[in-house]
């Protein structure tokens, strides 16, 4: 069984670097600037859960993405990336739009990407 899970592990970490190549040929084919428009929507990811929670109404998936934004262990992996940039002016409740203006694509854009995005992971 233990290697069964690894081969499954190996096919769900091939499928998602496929996804993310498709994904930055697809920014690319657009002249779109994939590190700011992925830093957009991770600062409005934190924000808008940091926010919610903080407020005593985030649900189960803000509960989790401000619990993983503000782990310890997780902060130390992506700190000093553009990951770590994000995630912090967000949780600062900064304008992430206009922080990232830089990236072309409209909000509901990326907010449609991101389901996709997390769609085709769990295929």
């Amino acid at each position: 069984m233990g290697a069964q899970s690894i081969h499954s592990d190996d096919l769900s970490n091939n499928k998602l670097i496929k996804l993310l190549q498709i994904l930055e040929k697809t920014f690319e084919k657009y002249d779109i600037e994939p590190t700011v428009c992925t830093q957009r929507l991770i600062c409005t990811l934190s924000k808008t859960s940091a926010e919610s929670v903080a407020r005593g109404y985030g649900s189960s998936t803000d509960k989790i993405v401000d619990g993983i934004f503000s782990s310890p262990w997780f902060l130390d992996k992506v700190a000093g990336t553009a990951v770590d940039d994000a995630i912090r002016f967000g949780k600062s409740f900064g304008n992430c739009y206009k922080q990232y203006s830089a990236c072309k694509l409209k909000s509901m854009s990326l907010e449609k990407m991101f389901e996709i995005f997390i769609r085709n992971i769990k295929k």
